[in-house]
């Protein structure tokens, strides 16, 4: 339809004639010609921060935040209208309505995001204890009140842009449908000023509460976040409302620095603040979202500990919810319990600090066994005598047959104790100083002792009582052993040991790599679960939309 006989009421650039197309409005509805420089600024900017954030909701999973994806991605699309407005024609109702459409649509997909964001933080802060006395404060209000309130606010937004876009072109006053704008701005502005008093109320009883708010220290980075986001989407919000309130050709519509500095500005730094909240949201909010407070196993789990086919090292994986347990006193139970557990991370820690001890222990067990080991050869080779490795001391008795003469005066120190009271450098001087700085002698008295032929024990045999009972008699038996055969029993024994060592350690291996599986199987199937939940929330929402 022509247009070029009606009276241009609004703004003309008399260096863009109008084309006068089947599309094109009498007068420039923007009132002004885009500039190209501001619009593609705000593509390769959108553009930036929508890579971010796809590649951080791919790579954490943190489905909720797909929406500032999505929104970005409207972003680009609104500007590339804006291009088009700016280099093409101006005057074209198309590209100014579908330019409108994507801008103003884009925000409240922000806005979704971030109600979500604060019903994870009011369970994060149930389920550590917190109660808050306002009843506004629950997760299905928040989040179906004001989603709800944001769409249909943004439908009549967009019906008005498209009726001013209508009667523009038609010559006609575009008032009624500037009211119509008017009053979807109006409402979501009112509604989004309530949700700032219900983030404003959260913050605060949390810093009433210093014990929840220490408990709390890791998400302040993320809350502060939120409460930047909310603010710089508030305030584009007031813009758009003072802007539609002035008309159609009001001063704030009619100059672009304004929309630059309060449109695009605010949507940009919002997004970008919420790149890094993400990362955060996935590492360190969902971990704690995962696990309770409390842990108590119940009496299912119980009974399979105490089961014989329980191993004693493992503790048993309880399939069931973690809300099951009871509650401790005082602390308020979590309204909604969730569908699976993560406690089998803190049983595969447990497991692993178990079955794997520190590596200074380990070198400080090699060290003395070396030690004991070595200090009974030398008392072998040196006074003959057969003493077991377990047996040897560095502090020792009138009953012994053997003790120490320190040659090095330095190294009288390390006799002052017996040998397991040490740590693992004064094995290794034991170790090095053994017929160096100190020899092992035999003690006075010991002279006739015959090595060869050692009594070992003595055992006392009574025979049992005849049927009459009238006597009893006992006969004394001596075993002597020779020193070959009890090195031949030791060096048996000293192998079994060995064997059986490295045979727990392949056990304990086996234990840790079955628990590591379950581990990632239990994380596989939370994940699921959670996306489940997160597309049953979504569908249920589009339903009632719809």
């Amino acid at each position: 339809m022509s247009v070029a006989n009606l009276p241009p009421v609004g703004f003309i650039d008399p260096n863009f004639p109008n084309p006068n197309g089947p599309h094109d409005a009498s007068i420039i509805i923007y009132g002004y010609i885009p500039r190209f420089s501001l619009c593609l600024s705000g593509i390769v900017l959108f553009s930036l921060v929508a890579t971010v954030h796809g590649a951080q909701v791919l790579r954490y999973r943190a489905w909720y935040f797909l929406p500032l994806f999505v929104a970005c991605l409207m972003e680009i699309v609104g500007y590339i209208f804006r291009v088009l407005s700016s280099r093409k024609d101006p005057y074209s109702i198309i590209y100014f309505v579908c330019a409108y459409f994507f801008i103003v649509v884009a925000p409240v997909l922000v806005s979704a995001s971030i109600y979500v964001c604060l019903t994870k933080f009011i369970t994060y802060a149930e389920e550590r204890g917190a109660h808050f006395r306002s009843r506004l404060l629950k997760k299905k209000f928040i989040l179906w009140t004001f989603i709800t309130a944001d769409v249909i606010c943004t439908v009549v937004q967009i019906a008005g842009a498209a009726l001013i876009g209508n009667t523009t072109s038609k010559g006609k006053s575009p008032k009624i449908p500037n009211d119509i704008l008017l009053a979807g701005l109006a409402t979501q502005t009112f509604f989004f000023a309530i949700y700032l008093s219900l983030l404003a109320t959260f913050i605060l009883a949390l810093c009433r509460d210093a014990a929840l708010m220490a408990a709390l220290r890791r998400i302040k980075p993320f809350l502060a976040a939120l409460g930047i986001a909310s603010l710089l989407v508030f305030t584009r919000t007031i813009f758009r409302l003072v802007e539609t309130s002035q008309g159609v050709f009001g001063y704030l519509s009619s100059h672009e620095d304004f929309f630059a500095g309060l449109e695009f500005a605010p949507m940009v730094l919002a997004l970008l603040r919420t790149t890094g909240a993400v990362r955060y949201k996935s590492q360190k909010l969902t971990y704690h979202f995962s696990k309770p407070l409390w842990l108590k196993p119940t009496k299912r789990h119980s009974k399979e500990q105490e089961s014989a086919s329980h191993h004693p090292m493992i503790p048993v994986v309880d399939h069931t919810s973690i809300f099951c347990c009871k509650v401790p006193p005082g602390v308020r139970k979590p309204p909604r319990p969730r569908k699976y557990n993560m406690a089998l991370w803190w049983q595969v820690k447990y497991v692993i600090k178990m079955n794997c001890p520190r590596t200074s222990n380990q070198e400080r067990t090699k060290w003395r066994t070396e030690c004991r080991e070595k200090l009974a050869n030398h008392i072998c080779s040196q006074l003959g005598l057969a003493i077991l490795p377990i047996d040897i001391k560095l502090i020792t008795k009138p009953k012994d047959l053997y003790q120490w003469n320190i040659l090095t005066a330095r190294e009288a120190a390390l006799f002052n104790k017996q040998l397991s009271k040490y740590l693992t450098g004064a094995y290794i001087d034991l170790c090095n100083g053994v017929g160096v700085h100190f020899k092992a002698v035999l003690r006075k008295g010991a002279a006739d002792y015959d090595p060869e032929m050692q009594p070992i024990a003595t055992f006392e045999a009574i025979d049992a009582p005849e049927k009459s009972g009238e006597y009893l008699f006992s006969n004394t038996i001596t075993f002597q052993l020779s020193t070959k055969e009890w090195r031949e029993r030791f060096n048996v024994e000293v192998a079994k040991r060995e064997a059986l060592e490295i045979e727990m350690i392949g056990i304990k291996g086996e234990n840790v790599d079955l628990l590591t599986e379950m581990q990632a199987l239990r994380k596989t199937e939370s994940t699921w679960t959670q996306d489940l939940e997160i597309s049953w929330e979504i569908l249920t929402m589009s339903s009632h939309i719809l």
